[in-house]
Parts: C-alpha cells; sequence; structure tokens
C-alpha cells in the first residue's frame, strides 16, 4: 500500500470506532464480526486497499460495539476477592484511588479512603494483586464516559485491602526496575523527585502542584508522557547486546524490549503509539522495506484501534498521533527557513509542528499558550538528557546507593533546576492563550512560507509575521488587565469573585495543580481573603498551593482547620474584603454580596 492508503485506512478505522456506540445491538454479534473480518482478509489478499479501508471502518465499528456493551454497569452490590491494579496508586483528597481489574475481568475505579486499605495500596505498583472487600456502583453521571475509555464501567469503595502477590515473572521485572530507579531518586530533593519520575518512566503522581500548574502553562506538560524518544533511547541502550544476535533473534530481542519498555512506563496511550511504530519500523527493517514516518503512524493508529477501540476516546491518544503527524509533515521543512543553529531550529521546528497539528484539540481547553514556543526550545533538549541520563546513571544511583547516587544525579540536579526556572519563567509572561481566530492566520502564513521552495526574506517575513499574530492579541488581551467575577467556577472546589481590584476565593477541595492552572487563568495575582469552607485533607492540599504560590491578604475557615494564620470563621460570621462582604453558612456554605458602589 501506499502512504495515501495507509492514512485513509487510519482514518476510517478511527470513524469506525468513533460512531460505534449509535451502531444497534444486532451489529456487535458474531456474524457480523466474522463478516467484516472475512471482508478485510479478502481485500487485503486482492491487494485492493481502498476496499480494506472500508472493510477495517466496518470492523472498527463492530468491535467498538462490542466494547461498549461490555461495560454495562452492575447493580450496587457487596464484592470480595483478588483483583490485579491495573494503574498505580494515586493519592489525592484523603482518599488513595486506582483502577482495578477484578477477577472475571471487569475494571472498577477504586477508592479507599484513609487507614489501612488506603495504607495497602499506596506502596503497590500496577500489575500487583491484591485481595479485597467492599462495594460496587454504577459510575457518576457525569464520568461515565470518560471512564469508558479506560475500559472501567464501575466505581469500588475498598474497605478491606491485603497484598495477595507480585504478579507475573515480567510484571515483577518490570516493578523492580521502576523501585531501583525510584530508590536513586531519593537522592535528589524531595520537591524535584516527581519532576523526575515523571521526565524519565511517565511518572508524575508526586510531582508538586506548583510545578505541575507551571509546565501545563509553559506547554510543556508533554514531557510528562513517554514518547517516541524514550523508546528509540531504550533499544539504543540495548543495541549492544542485541547486535550480538542474528536478523531474527534481534527482531525478537528488541520486541521483547518494547514489551518490557511498556510494562515499566505503563501503557498509556503515547507509549502505545511509540511501541507500535517502533515495532512496525523493527519489521520493516527485517523485511527490507522503506516506511515513512507517516505510513508507521498511520499502521500503528490503524492496529492499535482495532485492537483497542476505545483509544479513539482517549484524549491523550490523540494528541499523541496528532503530534507525530506534525512532526512528520512539517518539522523538515519548517526548520529549513528558520535561521539560527540547526540545534535550535530543528528544537523549535519541531515545536511549531506539534503545536499546529494538536491545536484543534488544545482549543477545546482555552487555547494555545504562546510562551510554549520559547519555553519548548529551551526546555526540550534538557528534557531528553534528564530521560538519557535517568535510565543509565539514575539506574546506577538506584543499585549504588549512598554518596554514589548523590554524585550520579547531580547532572539530574542541574537539569531539573533548568527546566523547573525555564517553566516557571514561561507561565509568569504576561501572555494569554490565543484562540481560533490568530491561529488560523498564523497557521495559513507558516503554511505559505513553508509552502515557498526557496527560503530567504519572504520566508523569514512570512514566519515573522505568524509571530506578531500570535503575540499581539495575547500581548493586548494581557494588557487590558482581569474584568469582574461573581461566583465564576473555573475549576472543582474553587470559587472566585473579583470587583474593584479585590478578589476573593472560596475552597472546598479540588486538585491542587488543576486550582492553580484556574487561577492563573483568571489573572488572579493577590487574593483578599481565601475561605476554606471544610476541613480535612481534601481542602488542605489545594489550600497549601494556593498560600504557596499567592499573595493571601486573609484566610478564613472552620477552626479546626490546622494551617498558620487562620482565623475561625463560624456559622454566621461576616467579613468585608474590599466591596464585598461573606458571609458563613451552614455545612461549609459561603455567601459573598456586593455592596453597591457609593
Amino acid at each position: 500500500m501506499e502512504d495515501r492508503h495507509c492514512v485513509v485506512l487510519a482514518v476510517l478505522v478511527a470513524v469506525g470506532a468513533l460512531v460505534a456506540r449509535s451502531m444497534p445491538a444486532a451489529g456487535a454479534g458474531r456474524p457480523a464480526l466474522l463478516l467484516a473480518g472475512v471482508g478485510c482478509v479478502v481485500a487485503a489478499a486482492a491487494s485492493r486497499p481502498l476496499l480494506l479501508a472500508l472493510g477495517a471502518l466496518v470492523l472498527a465499528g463492530v468491535l467498538g460495539a462490542r466494547s461498549w456493551a461490555g461495560l454495562e454497569p452492575p447493580r450496587p452490590a457487596a464484592w470480595t476477592g483478588t483483583a490485579t491494579l491495573a494503574t498505580d496508586p494515586i493519592p489525592g483528597g484523603g482518599a488513595i484511588r486506582t483502577q482495578l481489574r477484578l477477577a472475571g475481568g471487569r475494571h472498577v475505579d477504586a477508592l479507599a479512603f484513609g487507614g489501612a486499605a488506603g495504607g495497602c495500596l499506596r506502596p503497590l505498583l500496577a500489575g500487583e494483586r491484591v485481595e479485597v472487600s467492599g462495594r460496587l456502583a454504577p459510575p457518576a453521571e457525569g464520568s461515565r464516559e470518560r471512564l469508558a475509555a479506560r475500559h472501567v464501567s464501575a466505581r469500588f469503595t475498598i474497605a478491606t485491602c491485603r497484598p495477595a502477590g507480585s504478579g507475573p515473572p515480567w510484571v515483577r521485572a518490570a516493578n523492580s526496575l521502576r523501585r531501583v530507579l525510584a530508590r536513586g531518586a531519593t537522592a535528589l530533593p524531595e520537591d524535584r523527585r516527581g519532576l523526575w519520575s515523571g521526565l524519565v518512566v511517565g511518572d508524575d503522581r508526586d510531582e508538586p502542584a506548583q510545578v505541575e500548574a507551571d509546565f501545563q502553562a509553559a506547554g510543556l506538560t508533554h514531557l510528562l508522557a513517554v514518547s517516541g524518544q524514550n523508546v528509540a533511547f531504550t533499544l539504543a541502550a540495548a543495541g549492544p547486546l542485541l547486535r550480538r544476535l542474528g536478523l531474527r533473534g534481534r527482531f525478537a530481542a528488541a520486541l521483547g524490549v518494547l514489551g518490557l519498555f511498556g510494562i515499566a512506563v505503563r501503557w498509556e496511550p503515547s507509549v502505545l503509539r511509540a511501541t507500535a511504530m517502533a515495532g512496525l519500523a523493527l519489521l520493516a527493517g527485517v523485511l527490507g522495506v522503506e516506511a515513512s514516518p507517516l505510513r508507521l503512524v498511520s499502521l500503528a493508529v490503524a492496529g492499535l484501534i482495532l485492537v483497542d477501540p476505545m483509544l479513539v476516546h482517549r484524549l491523550g491518544f490523540r494528541l499523541s498521533v496528532a503530534a507525530v503527524v506534525g512532526l512528520a509533515l512539517w518539522a523538515r521543512p519548517v526548520a529549513a527557513r528558520l535561521p539560527g543553529p540547526a540545534v535550535l531550529r530543528d528544537a523549535v521546528a519541531a515545536t511549531l509542528a506539534a503545536q499546529a497539528a494538536t491545536a484543534p484539540f488544545l482549543l477545546a481547553f482555552g487555547g494555545l499558550a504562546p510562551a510554549s514556543v520559547p519555553a519548548n526550545a529551551l526546555a526540550v533538549p534538557a528534557a531528553g538528557l534528564v530521560m538519557v541520563w535517568g535510565l543509565t546513571g539514575g539506574l546506577a544511583a538506584g543499585l549504588l546507593g549512598g554518596w554514589f547516587a548523590w554524585i550520579l544525579h547531580l547532572p539530574s540536579r542541574f537539569l531539573l533546576g533548568w527546566l523547573v526556572a525555564v517553566s516557571g519563567a514561561a507561565a509568569r509572561l504576561p501572555l494569554t492563550p490565543v484562540g481560533a481566530g490568530p491561529l488560523l492566520v498564523a497557521a495559513g502564513l507558516v503554511w505559505w512560507a513553508v509552502r515557498r521552495s526557496e527560503g530567504g526574506r519572504v520566508s523569514r517575513g512570512l514566519g515573522l509575521a505568524a509571530a506578531a499574530v500570535l503575540l499581539v492579541p495575547s500581548v493586548l488581551a494581557a494588557a487590558n488587565g482581569p474584568g469582574d467575577l461573581a461566583d465564576d467556577r473555573p475549576a472543582f472546589g474553587l470559587r472566585l469573585w473579583r470587583a474593584q481590584g479585590s478578589t476573593v476565593v472560596a475552597l472546598d477541595g479540588g486538585d491542587p495543580a488543576r486550582v492553580l492552572s484556574a487561577l492563573r487563568a483568571r489573572r488572579v495575582g493577590r487574593i483578599d481573603l481565601v475561605v476554606a469552607t471544610r476541613t480535612g485533607p481534601r481542602v488542605l492540599a489545594p489550600l497549601a498551593a494556593v498560600l504557596d504560590r499567592h499573595d493571601v491578604v486573609a484566610l478564613v475557615g472552620p477552626a479546626r482547620l490546622d494551617v498558620a494564620g487562620l482565623r475561625p470563621f463560624p456559622v454566621g460570621a461576616k467579613m468585608s474584603a474590599g466591596p464585598f462582604t461573606v458571609t458563613s453558612g451552614l455545612a461549609g456554605a459561603v455567601d459573598v454580596q456586593r455592596l453597591p458602589r457609593s
């Protein structure tokens, strides 16, 4: 098949999986599956690529319909048995959350609210087994679609838990590698370990909220998702051993390395895409067939969606595929028309290409951050070095420990400090996200520059014009200053009021990084009054993040909330903050009234 046929195949397979839910139940039966499969085999044998693509469209729809049919939520009931952790446990809001695969194959979103059950889960890793008891229930109405994309069909509240095994040999090997790396990372400062783990193995569970929010504002969160760069280096590191084998043995061993790598870093969408492309590239090498990046990503997408049709609903998968397509199509021609040294040109061109391809998805989340272009140009090379050194020096640090680990992680300290400085500086730039209008104009100018066969002043002028189109509206919007807000709820657990230069924030909990990102998106600096509406870990984590990042004039909340500087705010109490009068109500309710101008 030609590249264009591969692209059509991938697109039609994705379309089939997207519309699968609307298929009638009869369309998901075995006869339909058998008929679609036979049609694909016949079309492939007859070398009819377009017929093959149409057959794959139907096959993806049938497989997707079967996946949706298997996600019917259960009735509320008690459950006891052995389960396997499908994800690494994540602490937050006073609970430990993980995804469990119960005996029988059902995937559930599991929560352990502290105590012995939470203590049992916290040190475990994906692939390990537990004996649990608790209660099954259907997912919350608003989260069913999101959880279904991960094959999760129920909630499970864990009452009791105890370890029941470390899993098969390949899981034990992968988790042992992760634990060795984590042991070596204890030589790093505590507030850098989560960032290091995110860059090396994609584990950002312990990343500080402030760093996570800065990375998001700077457009650097993709660095924490394992990608093709990680896969390429892993294969390169295994190269000395692989080269000792014959061609077929090398191919089989390389696939084994990719499998172990995927288990170690977890099979997230970007990992699936990267390892599938690497496996296809290895197969092409064994067969002596040339395969362009566009062909590799198209075949990888088609194959992955046929194996798991729910992948097409995962935002991470869409972003990963779009970024690779952008790199394959535009990175090289854009780099050829940029001035400066090759290293800088390549980094900027890769950022522009990936951002342009993922822009349709990013616009749905508030727009494109102009600061991401310089931030990526400065951060991507350092992040690559952290990853490379993490899987070599970091592994040695974990094996040797002590002063050896401290010395071996000196390069990591410097590089992580650089990344934190770059993300913080980019996040503080007075720039607002860019919407669809300026982005389309800038994309048109860049396309015009790339289409010109020669570079020179015209192409560079078009590039500068595109930069101006992105920057000028962003700077002007920031210069206009923030507007008034009345009971704005930009993130879960956060309420916001602003008028006449005064800001009142009510915190009921929520994810700390999302709270900080929401405050930054609303251009909140100084906060005149923060009202904590409840006690416990659910509110302590976001409250600590807000107090650390923002200048807070006054803090009030329940007397039992142990936070320095907090003034008790009992029911019926009133407090003024600028033009606002804040009244404490029952059960954490807060009434905020704006006084009329005098």
